[in-house]
Parts: C-alpha cells; structure tokens; sequence
C-alpha cells in the first residue's frame, strides 16, 4: 500500500502569533515572521513523522493492489471522498457507497465490505484501487500535548538556528515523551 498527501496542510494548527507568544517575540517585530512560519509547519512535520497522525487537515490518496485489508492510516480520519479501481477490463470505476462502510472503531481506519456485498473484479496488474480521504485535526482540536511539543520544538530551533551551534538542541526526555500517547502503532 502507497499513502501520498495529495492536498498538504493549507492551515496551520499553530498561529503565527501563538508561537510567537510562546517565543516572546514582540507582536510588533515583524522581521523574523517568514522564518517563524517557517518553524511552524517544521514542527507539524516532525510531529506527523514521529506520531503518524495528520497534525492539520489534507487530503491523502491510499494506492493498493486489492481491497483486501485497506487501510486508512495517518489519523483522525474525518471522510472518505471516494474509492476508484480499474476493473477486469482496466476501465476506472466508482466504488459506489452501497457496498463499503469505512470501521472507525481503531486508530488505523479500515474499509469493510457491507453484508451481502462482494468487492468488484479488478484489473490484474499495478495498484488499481484508490481511495482518497480527508485526515488531520483542526486548529481548535489538536491534543494540548501536541500543541506543547510543537511550540517546545519551535522555541528551541528559533534559539538555535544554526546546525553546528555552540548550543544545538538536544530534546529533553520530557519534551520528547509528550508524543508517546499519540504514537500510532503498527497494527
């Protein structure tokens, strides 16, 4: 199974001026806000890579070979925006909604057959199901824990912005550990 992002984060979860807050950056001092934006989306970045979550709403193509055990990984998944195949004939279809329900009951979403229903005959070769959905937390429902450990990130590559700094970051056990909770495991 391939998993892209399709449509990336158009908002960030953290404002400009709550991480400048965090920083103690004046409002008013406007020089370092490109680079501070910058961190910003470093920091969901890194918090996405360590937790894999969507930390802010995207878009995500899911590509397999078959139906069978597909998975909606990088949560909260808030929609499925629709599922395609190439059929025995390698025509694109529409897996209409009649035969599919996605089971939210885990972290990793899954994609269920209906009672009754058979999953269609695919197309012999390559990744010929696709499914798109929406995932991430919006700025107003992203855990406190992550929230913190984005502005704990952010403050301490904003104080050492140099790779080879007399001072280069090194995590704290604390500040590390905030994610644990929210580390989605392998099922």
């Amino acid at each position: 199974m391939n998993y892209q992002v399709t449509t990336a984060v158009a908002s960030e979860v953290l404002s400009l001026a709550t991480a400048k807050a965090h920083l103690r950056v004046e409002t008013a001092f406007t020089d370092d806000d490109t680079l501070i934006t910058a961190l910003i989306s470093v920091a969901r970045d890194e918090a996405e890579l360590i937790t894999q979550r969507a930390i802010g709403a995207q878009t995500i193509t899911l590509r397999a070979s078959s139906f069978a055990g597909l998975e909606l990984r990088h949560p909260p998944i808030t929609a499925v925006t629709s599922i395609t195949y190439a059929d025995e004939n390698g025509d694109s279809q529409t897996l209409s909604t009649s035969v599919y329900y996605v089971d939210y009951a885990s972290e990793v979403a899954r994609v269920r057959l209906k009672d009754g229903q058979v999953w269609p005959q695919l197309h012999a070769q390559g990744d010929t199901v696709q499914v798109v959905y929406t995932a991430g937390y919006t700025a107003g429902n992203v855990p406190p824990l992550i929230k913190q450990w984005m502005l704990l990130r952010i403050g301490s590559l904003y104080e050492t912005r140099e790779a080879d700094s007399d001072r280069p970051p090194v995590p704290t056990e604390f500040v590390v550990r905030l994610l644990d909770r929210y580390r989605v495991l392998a099922p």
